[in-house]
């Protein structure tokens, strides 16, 4: 797994344990950013492993943090 160098990047992965739910535009919203860079973070973060895409129905797509990562952040 690629080590993270992106700030940023660990407040999405706090938000996206805590909101599984929420698609892209919704994530951006949140945190006041821009849609696409918010969207090209969580590529980043699903293409290193760190989130995986929720197995959903139709529509934007939603993450979820990975077991082995989710499990880090609960020890700490």
């Amino acid at each position: 797994m690629e080590p993270i160098a992106n700030p940023f990047d660990y407040e999405l992965l706090r938000f996206v344990r805590a909101n599984p739910r929420e698609h892209a535009a919704a994530v951006a919203r949140h945190f006041d950013r821009n849609p696409q860079y918010v969207d090209a973070r969580l590529a980043w973060l699903a293409g290193a492993g760190y989130l995986r895409e929720r197995q959903e129905s139709p529509g934007p797509p939603r993450f979820e943090v990975s077991g082995t990562v989710a499990d880090a952040m609960a020890d700490g």
